[in-house]
């Protein structure tokens, strides 16, 4: 023991605190106003004296805490000294820090956040020798709260507390600090039984940011610490409280909007996430439907097995009763019953131990499952799918739909790729959404939103918001834009228009499975399709009109589909555009194995008697009337060869005017006349 020591120890040993605290407070003093270092060095000496004193006084009387008073004292000058621009005294602060976290166990807990502190400051020194002491001192801080959670806690101690004074300090700009923060964040993450995951929601946004900072070692370990907790939801999702859940959710949308240059890692990221997220609430919300569907059988099969067991109930009374008449003279066979009866009763209790906890823990599946029903995050999947939609607009041509696959790559794992993370999360939002009781307002806000995306200037887009109209279509039905249907159709009409033949035919079915879906859609349908081709009206618009009609009759009542056709020809407006859509109403009708049926209806319309047959004729024939080369055509299909005469001798008296249209239409009509199939029928 040095001189100092022992002259400290003979004046504290059997002394109150208040005179070691005054010995503190004198070399505080020393430290704090002196510009010597020598003097600074001594007063650092003193500290050190006291520890050594203080664990020697402690071990004799065994008193751990006794001297908690006089350590904080001591802290409070030794977090001076650390500050102390000389290296040398700081590594010698660190050092008799490092001593009292080795001495003193039980009071690092209650006065954690000066130990951490001190580390703050230490970790932010650039000197080989500090680091070197700093990693000793945070190894060793880290072992000792492992090693404490593993034995008795104190009391008054609160986890949270302490976990908000480390967090506290990760939004502070020092790439040092932030790592260091992170990697204690992973340590108390590994102590058995603590699940920071339920408190992931107040450090998880720094964690994303952290991805976008230059140090590399920052996004390491960052990126690291990020997919362990991604790990842990995968695993732990339906135990996570809902409102936790929510949070967390919240928290990574918001980054999936990051739109910056330097912030690509991060939406990367972010999708990932919002993808396991998706992937969970279907899984989830998959398992609800199956127990509420489930549930009227249980309680049918509940009742079943109550009744059997009352039955079994009875039979077991009569043989006990029967067993003990016959028992009733043998002393060892009385024993022997009552150690069965003990057995029987132990069984039983142990059912209705089993039973009591299994209907405890279908009561809490129940009201888990109505928790995550009624905080069911909707607002938060439209806002997903809206920074969804954004994103993919972004994407002008094949140029920049590769950048987006290629650029959001450059990550520490270079495996992800955002275009294919952003078409999951795409999928599965549509089979959230198929699964979930939408109410009116959900269904309004899901369509205000479809409509402000139906743009046609992005391909990638477009066909997601198809696959969006499709489904709400599908789930719906004829409440589908209840409100707004005819501006819904009017807008989407531009599908007509749009280049890739691709889209066009899928928008097409689309519409198609509107009508089906939506009963008595298809007027509103073909007059906005015909108007949005009335306005190009060239080779490329007619040949629309040919895909248009061959779809639609295909995938819908071909009879339907003519008279609508009719109807809203005749509504329009006698022109050129006009006769071209007859003809190739007409052409689809003479050549298309699709119209077989329709053509033996019209050629045998001249002699039934369904006059819905005749009526189809005439409704038809009123309307091909505009064009008369088409009327003609209509009329020698249906084999009223008298009309047609009639028509003929018309055209003769009257002077028609033809325009390049009708010699085309005379051209095929010659064509068909003399075709094979044509002259045997």
């Amino acid at each position: 023991m040095s001189k100092l020591e022992s002259f400290l120890y003979n004046q504290i040993k059997d002394k109150s605190d208040d005179i070691t605290i005054g010995y503190i407070k004198a070399f505080r003093s020393l430290s704090e106003t002196s510009h010597l270092i020598n003097e600074r060095k001594g007063a650092l000496f003193g500290y050190i004296s006291i520890v050594n004193v203080i664990k020697k006084i402690k071990d004799e009387k065994n008193e751990e805490l006794e001297h908690a008073k006089l350590l904080d004292e001591l802290m409070k000058c030794i977090l001076i000294t650390l500050k102390d621009n000389d290296n040398k005294l700081v590594v010698s602060a660190a050092q008799c820090m490092y001593n009292i976290i080795h001495n003193f166990k039980s009071y690092i807990l209650i006065n954690f956040k000066d130990f951490f502190d001190g580390l703050l400051i230490l970790v932010t020194i650039d000197d080989p020798e500090v680091k070197e002491i700093t990693n000793s001192l945070d190894n060793l801080l880290k072992s000792m709260i492992n090693y404490s959670f593993q034995g008795d806690l104190p009391e008054d101690f609160n986890l949270l507390d302490l976990f908000k004074k480390i967090i506290s300090n990760i939004k502070l700009e020092n790439p040092a600090i932030k790592y260091m923060i992170v990697s204690w964040i992973n340590t108390i993450n590994q102590i058995p039984g603590i699940k920071l995951i339920n408190i992931l929601n107040m450090f998880l946004e720094e964690l994303f940011d952290m991805l976008k900072i230059i140090s590399k070692n920052v996004r390491i370990i960052a990126n690291e610490c990020l997919e362990d907790f991604y790990k842990e939801i995968n695993n732990e999702f339906e135990d996570i409280s809902c409102d936790i859940k929510v949070k967390i959710f919240e928290i990574i949308i918001q980054k999936c909007e990051n739109n910056k240059q330097d912030e690509k890692r991060v939406k990367l990221k972010a999708f990932k996430w919002a993808n396991l997220f998706l992937e969970q609430y279907q899984i989830l919300l998959t398992h609800i439907l199956e127990n509420e569907k489930s549930k009227n059988s249980i309680n049918i099969n509940s009742d079943s097995d109550t009744n059997n067991n009352d039955t079994k109930a009875n039979s077991n009374i009569i043989n006990t009763n029967s067993e003990e008449n016959v028992n009733t003279n043998t002393e060892d066979n009385i024993i022997k019953d009552n150690e069965e009866k003990i057995e029987i009763k132990s069984e039983k209790e142990n059912e209705k131990e089993s039973k009591d906890d299994s209907n405890e823990i279908n009561e809490n599946t129940i009201n888990n499952e109505e928790d995550e029903i009624k905080n069911f995050p909707f607002q938060l999947f439209t806002n997903l799918l809206k920074i969804i939609f954004n994103t993919l607009k972004e994407v002008k041509d094949l140029k920049d739909l590769k950048d987006i696959k290629e650029t959001f790559k450059q990550n520490e794992e270079n495996t992800l790729d955002l275009y294919t993370l952003i078409n999951n999360c795409n999928n599965c939002l549509l089979a959230i959404i198929e699964k979930y009781n939408m109410n009116e307002n959900h269904k309004k806000q899901l369509e205000e939103l479809i409509m402000e995306y139906l743009y046609f200037e992005n391909k990638e887009l477009l066909i997601n918001v198809i696959k969006w109209i499709k489904a709400i279509f599908t789930k719906f039905g004829e409440e589908t834009f209840s409100d707004s249907f005819n501006k819904f159709i009017e807008k989407f009409a531009f599908i007509t228009l749009y280049k890739d033949e691709e889209i066009f035919e899928k928008g097409i079915k689309i519409l198609c499975n509107i009508e089906k879906c939506r009963k008595g859609s298809i007027n509103v349908i073909i007059l906005n399709i015909l108007n949005k081709l009335k306005e190009k009206d060239n080779n490329f618009t007619m040949k629309r009109a040919s895909v248009f009609i061959e779809i639609l009759c295909k995938e819908l009542n071909i009879k339907h589909v003519y008279l609508t056709f009719a109807d809203v020809l005749s509504k329009m407006n006698k022109t050129d555009f006009v006769c071209k859509i007859i003809n190739k109403l007409n052409y689809f009708l003479l050549t298309s194995n699709d119209a077989e049926e329709l053509r033996n209806l019209l050629k045998n319309v001249h002699v039934t008697t369904n006059e819905e047959d005749k009526s189809f004729f005439e409704k038809l024939f009123s309307t091909w009337c505009i064009n008369p080369v088409s009327c003609l055509i209509l009329c020698l299909i249906a084999e009223d060869f008298e009309l047609s005469h009639h028509l003929l001798v018309k055209f003769g008296e009257v002077k028609i005017k033809l325009n390049q249209e009708n010699y085309l239409e005379y051209a095929q009509l010659v064509n068909v006349l003399e075709s094979k199939s044509f002259l045997s029928k």
